[in-house]
């Protein structure tokens, strides 16, 4: 099976540097976001973070400093593999969006596609 086809919730393509926190330690590596739902996102990274391990994801609008909405989600490697831009991992959440992290995520991706109203 594809791993489109497993997915529970519609994927927004979002192309955007990302902040991911390897749980517990907090230690950083950055990464690139490729798609973000309501279930989880697709970042590439030059690290491998293992399947199963948690991380803390600090998403960020591109807009000033001042005016920049930040969300932050906890998600867990669901998949990995090697490509020629680095490591593929999809991650999933580890708990249902709150109404305040799914708003949040809706400013941050433009083209956002969730079920909420």
């Amino acid at each position: 099976m594809h791993q489109t086809e497993r997915r529970r919730y519609k994927r927004a393509r979002f192309l955007s540097n990302v902040l991911v926190r390897v749980l517990p330690t907090g230690f950083p590596l950055d990464a690139y976001a490729i798609d973000v739902g309501e279930g989880g996102l697709t970042l590439v990274s030059k690290h491998l973070i293992p399947v199963g391990q948690s991380v803390e994801v600090l998403l960020a609008t591109t807009a000033p400093a001042e005016k920049r909405t930040y969300c932050r989600l906890d998600a867990r490697v669901a998949y990995a593999r090697k490509d020629s831009e680095g490591h593929v991992m999809g991650f999933t959440f580890v708990r249902p969006l709150s109404a305040e992290e799914f708003q949040k995520l809706r400013r941050i991706v433009v083209g956002f596609v969730g079920e909420r109203s």
